[in-house]
């Protein structure tokens, strides 16, 4: 409550002397401490179909009202266990699902999505070249129950604002207001690099999206084939954070041509 109050305060106080995204910033924190302890109360699941990954999110699913931000090395498979998640959450719980896409083309995802998983018509696949406010304002005006964002990277106010920290704390917050809103669910991709870290960013930023989000997974290689064909081992892991369920949670997953299946080994 004392947070809640003094980032108020902050708010008002500040008025035109901040820019307009600090100061959505601002208000945005003061929102978001103020529902944190009501969330838990009224927070339900989405079942994955697959008990492992529902163990790693929140113990028995999903979180409702979360902000999941899924990191991890470019080919790791989180376009594939996003688009995944998004059909089969749609499909077996009968809500709406968005996978939105600031880089791949619409075709390549549908071809992706449609030999990984049974698409219906509850799961709606949007592409854009990058994810501008604009596009963002579009994206949760289609209300979705479950909202895949592909990637941190690609969201900002302008083109030149992609890939800074600045652009990313406020993107963040932004979805988490409206996953709290709602009671919806919102994961957002992000690139890391071979230490696991978010490109392109400081440490007092790293800070600033830890704050921002419930649940903090990786989704690392562990074993990859040297053809690139048959199986491959990943896994699934929450190493830092996770409010609606236990930190060190993981899962071994194998990656198919039909996409991910838990690997009972």
């Amino acid at each position: 409550k004392k947070a809640r109050k003094a980032l108020q305060r902050a708010a008002k106080k500040a008025g035109k002397r901040l820019s307009p995204w600090a100061r959505d910033v601002l208000r945005a924190s003061a929102e978001r401490a103020a529902s944190i302890g009501r969330v838990h109360h009224r927070a339900a699941w989405f079942t994955t179909g697959m008990r492992e990954i529902d163990c790693v999110f929140g113990e028995v699913g999903v979180p409702r009202g979360a902000l999941i931000l899924l990191r991890g090395r470019p080919g790791a498979g989180k376009t594939t266990l996003c688009l995944q998640l998004a059909a089969t959450i749609a499909e077996v719980n009968q809500v709406d699902a968005v996978y939105a896409s600031g880089s791949e083309t619409r075709a390549d995802l549908v071809r992706l999505a449609a030999r990984i998983a049974r698409l219906s018509t509850r799961t709606r696949i949007v592409a854009y070249d990058g994810l501008l406010d604009e596009e963002i304002d579009e994206i949760l005006a289609m209300n979705p129950a479950l909202l895949v964002v592909d990637s941190l990277q690609l969201v900002g106010p302008t083109e030149e604002d992609f890939g800074t920290g600045a652009a990313m704390c406020v993107a963040l917050l932004r979805l988490s207001g409206y996953a709290r809103l709602t009671n919806s669910c919102v994961i957002v991709i992000a690139h890391t690099d071979a230490d696991g870290k978010i490109k392109q960013i400081s440490d007092s930023d790293a800070a600033r999206i830890n704050y921002a989000i419930d649940v903090d997974a990786t989704l690392d290689i562990v074993e990859q084939g040297a053809d690139g064909s048959g199986p491959q081992l990943r896994r699934l892991s929450v190493s830092s954070k996770n409010r609606f369920g236990h930190v060190g949670a993981s899962a071994r997953l194998k990656m198919t041509e039909r996409g991910f299946v838990e690997d009972s080994a």
